[in-house]
Parts: C-alpha cells; structure tokens; sequence
C-alpha cells in the first residue's frame, strides 16, 4: 500500500515507491544524499532490465540536471527510469523502446532522439544523457500537462505509458477536472 512505501525491501526511498506503486507522488521527497544507497539487490524483476536493481550512479548528474532544468524532482525522473530500464541504458523491451527512460521510436522521434524521418537514419536512444534530457522534458510536459488535477503525478505515469491523449479522454470520460484518479482508473 502507499502508507507503507518507504518501509517495503527493495526500495531506495518513499519517492521511488510512490512513483513505482503508483501511489500520490509529493514533490520534495528525492534521494539527495542516498543514491549511493541505492545501488543493491532487490530478487524481483522490475522494469526491462528485471532482476537487481542496476547501478543509478554512472546517471545521478544528468538526473539532477535535466530533473532540475525541467522543474520536476529526480526522484521522479529517477523512479521512472529504474521502473523502465532498470537502469540499464542498453534495454530494449519486447515492444521495441529503447534506453534509460524506454523511448519507442514515435515517441524518440518527437522527442529529438530519432531523427525526424526515422530511427534507422539517426537513433540516440541509447545514449544515456540525451535519454535522460528527452525523458525528463516529457516528464515535465505530462506532469504540467495535468497540473488542474491533484492527482497528476499519477495521471502522467499512466501517460508515459499509455499516452496523454488516451489518459485524458478517460479523465473527461470520468467527469473531467473534478475526477480523482481513483474514478478515471477504472475507465
């Protein structure tokens, strides 16, 4: 349950579980001093990567960066990425999203890691900072994107995913800006 992110094995901290469990995410609860902490096994399979949780280091500056650029905390970016890839800058899932922050190639495309013709002329997805830029402006631009609604951390994880305009068709199906996410969920 959300009450119990920050006590569960296998978790960094709140801010990862909320993100990961898809509870209500506060902004203000990030890693700080304890991505080093962060780097150990969990037994589980999580994000394409499965199995333990990778090593968050070889990232932690560009997190920081791009989080703090696009004004949303890097414990988000940071969840996002751990749930995606775990970590793993090579991972390509069944689907064919690639990198950090699992970029398909319409998604990379629109999002400047594609070339704008197709990934097979120009494909950056994985290089890990202009993934990790890429993801956290999009981030960003979900969360801000739904900023009428309390719960739009959640709204924009379910966007990541399944797309914004799919996710807000839902919202407006379940009574538009008065639906918590709870109602819109169900649809």
């Amino acid at each position: 349950t959300c009450e119990d992110c920050g006590k569960r094995p296998g978790f960094c901290d709140k801010a990862e579980c909320l993100a990961i469990s898809g509870c209500e995410f506060t902004p203000g609860d990030w890693w700080g001093d304890r991505w080093g902490t962060c780097i150990k096994e969990d037994g589980g399979s999580s994000g394409t990567g499965g199995g333990s949780i990778g090593d968050i280091k070889p990232y932690e500056e560009w997190i920081v960066k791009y989080a703090k650029e696009n004004n949303i905390e890097p414990s988000f970016v940071a969840a996002v990425m751990r749930t995606e890839s775990n970590f793993d800058s090579s991972a390509v899932s069944p689907t064919g999203c690639t990198g950090l922050m699992q970029f398909c190639s319409g998604a990379a495309r629109s999002h400047g890691l594609c070339d704008p013709s197709g990934c097979s002329i120009r494909d950056d997805r994985i290089n890990p900072e202009k993934n990790i830029e890429a993801g956290s402006r999009y981030l960003s631009e979900l969360v801000y994107g739904f900023n009428e609604y309390n719960d739009k951390y959640k709204f924009a994880l379910a966007s990541y995913n399944g797309g914004a305009g799919v996710v807000r068709s839902a919202a407006e199906d379940a009574g538009g800006l008065d639906s918590g996410w709870n109602r819109v969920s169900e649809k």
